[in-house]
């Protein structure tokens, strides 16, 4: 009989870590153009949810966005970020710029420098 060679061993594993815990914290953020928009804004958000910012024109949903991708400054709170985690914005103005056939998921990803 023909001996047989060792068997071929292969450990397919990720190079990262698989991620767990809070992907962003915000703590008693607030925001005023003259009036409040909001004030003593807490919450967490864990890595994997997604999150909805739901309200009528005016009511900061875009303000919020820009303070916590950093464009625009709270005027009182604190956000943190998990290990890892880059905030990316797309504005809504900013359709209008895109190329015919390309996603905005894609032009977001790649000015983070991130492969979608």
């Amino acid at each position: 009989p023909k001996r047989r060679g060792k068997q071929i061993a292969v450990r397919l594993a990720s190079s990262r870590a698989r991620s767990e815990g809070i992907a962003l914290a915000v703590d008693g953020l607030a925001k005023a153009f003259g009036a409040p928009l909001f004030s003593g804004l807490d919450f967490d958000l864990a890595r994997g949810e997604r999150l909805a910012v739901v309200g009528p024109n005016g009511s900061g949903k875009s303000t919020l966005l820009k303070i916590l991708s950093g464009l625009l400054p709270a005027d009182a709170g604190e956000i943190a970020f998990g290990v890892g985690v880059k905030p990316a914005y797309f504005s809504q103005d900013s359709a209008s710029a895109l190329d015919t056939g390309i996603r905005s998921v894609d032009v977001v990803c790649s000015e983070q420098g991130i492969v979608p």
